[in-house]
Parts: structure tokens; sequence; C-alpha cells
């Protein structure tokens, strides 16, 4: 028992520490990340736009969801 109780503060050390890394870097890194992805940002946002991304969404997980109920290489038994 004394070992889990070594593992729990081992790892609240550990969130302490990410929790201090992200508050001190977390603004910088988002900064950077909207910087890089600028181009894919639309301004002003439009409508269609949200709705053909909606759509692009829809059919991703549709093709997502078809491929991991019937993997490549399946084929239904006549």
């Amino acid at each position: 028992m004394a070992a889990l109780g070594s593992k729990l503060a081992q790892l609240q050390s550990k969130a302490c520490e990410a929790t201090r890394f992200v508050s001190k870097h977390g603004c910088a890194y988002h900064k950077t990340l909207m910087e890089k992805n600028k181009h894919h940002v639309v301004d002003p946002p439009t409508i269609q736009k949200c709705q053909e991304l909606s759509r692009q969404l829809f059919y991703t997980r549709l093709a997502r969801s078809v491929l991991v109920t019937c993997p490549i290489g399946y084929t239904p038994e006549s």
C-alpha cells in the first residue's frame, strides 16, 4: 500500500509541474499555434463556410465509422 501512496505522490507532483508549465508557457504556445494555423481560419466567418465544414466533418465521421465497422478487405457473404 505504501508503494501506491508513493506513486500517487509522484503523480501529484508531475501534475503540479505540468500545471505550472502550462500557466507559464500556455499563452505563447497558443499564439504560436494560432499563427501557424492562420491559413485555416476564415475571417469573417460565413454561414456558407460553416455549412461546408459541417458537411465535410459529417462525411469524414461517416467514412471513419464505415471503415471501423467494415475493415478493408471485408466482403459480405452472399
